[in-house]
């Protein structure tokens, strides 16, 4: 495996592993042109398949933990209700 490589690899799968999305992208576009600026052979284009494949397994199973984040809190906030005010004084006259 070329250093190269690997270290665009291991930018992406780190930047996607901290949940870091923009600097995940940015790791991804720099792969991308890395991948590009030549022709690849099998073992490199398998290669690239997988860990396109693995960010998104990744990726997708923290938006599903996020939306369920996200349910939780609006159930929280949909069930708040205010105190209602009970005057502890009155007028008389």
């Amino acid at each position: 495996m070329s250093p190269r490589r690997l270290h665009y690899e291991e930018a992406f799968r780190s930047a996607v592993e901290a949940h870091d999305f923009s600097r995940a992208e940015a790791a991804l576009r720099d792969y991308v042109g890395w991948f590009k600026s030549e022709s690849r052979g099998p073992e490199e284009i398998e290669s690239a398949k997988n860990l396109v494949q693995w960010g998104i397994g990744v990726t997708s199973a923290y938006k599903v933990k996020l939306v369920e984040e996200l349910t939780r809190l609006k159930r929280v906030f949909d069930a708040y209700q205010p105190r209602s005010h009970t005057p502890t004084w009155r007028i008389v006259g």
